[in-house]
């Protein structure tokens, strides 16, 4: 959607916000309503509490990603290799 409309980073962060922050408070609250009346070994049971657990994951996606799309934007230009800063992390893990 953002990308066909070719949107900037903060007309993105906008939409995101906009669209996705309704829908997560939703669902954490149903998540909080729920999960009480529920079974914890059952099966809805146990996939809310494994949501509950990727929680503060899932509100991260709300952050701006300026960092990504600049490293986009390189990797367009071709001052960076596709991946090469993935690699050049994942050298410098191995190496500790």
């Amino acid at each position: 959607m953002a990308d066909e409309k070719g949107m900037s980073n903060d007309e993105r962060k906008a939409l995101r916000e906009k669209l996705a922050i309704p829908i997560l408070d939703a669902f954490g609250l149903w998540m909080k309503e729920t999960y009480p009346a529920v079974l914890p070994k059952s099966r809805i049971g146990q996939d809310i509490a494994y949501s509950y657990s990727l929680w503060s994951r899932m509100k991260n996606y709300l952050k701006d990603r300026i960092a990504f799309s600049m490293i986009e934007d390189a990797e367009q230009k071709s001052v960076l290799k596709p991946g090469s800063v993935i690699r050049r992390h994942c050298r410098k893990s191995n190496e500790t």
